[in-house]
């Protein structure tokens, strides 16, 4: 059993981390859904989030001083953006860039 846990503890040794997640933005279009169905920040309509979804983009490229505060003050990186997502860009990767960047 000691030898066992030993190659086992080894083994692990050796593994690499798992890498960052990253939001992909040319994955992205910038439609706002992610944000729209959102029930922690509760956007009235898919226009007002796509204003919100493109704050969030210039933001976090430095091509913008505006910030989403729709999103710094009301997201709670649950990751329901990211599972509603169909073009698996993962929102809340480039929402919790943005709040870290707030720290």
């Amino acid at each position: 059993m000691k030898r066992l846990t030993e190659e086992i503890k080894k083994a692990q040794e050796s593994m690499e981390p798992p890498p960052e997640p990253i939001f992909y933005y040319e994955a992205c279009n910038g439609c706002g859904s992610c944000l729209f169905i959102c029930e922690s920040i509760k956007f009235d309509d898919v226009d007002e989030a796509r204003e919100e979804m493109d704050r969030a983009i210039k933001y976090s490229l430095g091509n913008s001083e505006e910030k989403p505060l729709r999103i710094l003050n009301d997201c709670v990186l649950c990751g329901i953006c990211s599972d509603y997502c169909s073009r698996l860009a993962e929102p809340v990767v480039l929402f919790k860039k943005i709040k870290d960047q707030e720290i």
